[in-house]
């Protein structure tokens, strides 16, 4: 077939560990019909910061990529600070 199915979730979570931003799967679009394995390999994803973040919060940031018929996975997580 020669397609991937890529899955993408996001979590941004405050100080506190309560989550702002949940997005479990940002790649459902792909599920039936796949992805020819050159544009995967160049997918993005990105955060907007607003309410319910606020100047100057510190929040964890986690990303979660993988192959939903494969065994491939990739996560990261980054703390930063909201500012203006």
């Amino acid at each position: 077939e020669g397609k991937v199915y890529p899955g993408m979730s996001i979590r941004v979570t405050d100080s506190a560990g309560a989550a702002v931003i949940d997005a479990p799967d940002l790649f459902t679009q792909y599920d039936a019909e796949g992805l020819d394995p050159e544009v995967a390999a160049e997918l993005s994803g990105n955060i907007t910061i607003g309410t319910p973040m606020v100047n100057g919060g510190e929040y964890l940031w986690e990303v979660k990529v993988w192959d939903k018929k494969g065994d491939g996975t990739i996560n990261a997580s980054m703390n930063f600070t909201a500012v203006e």
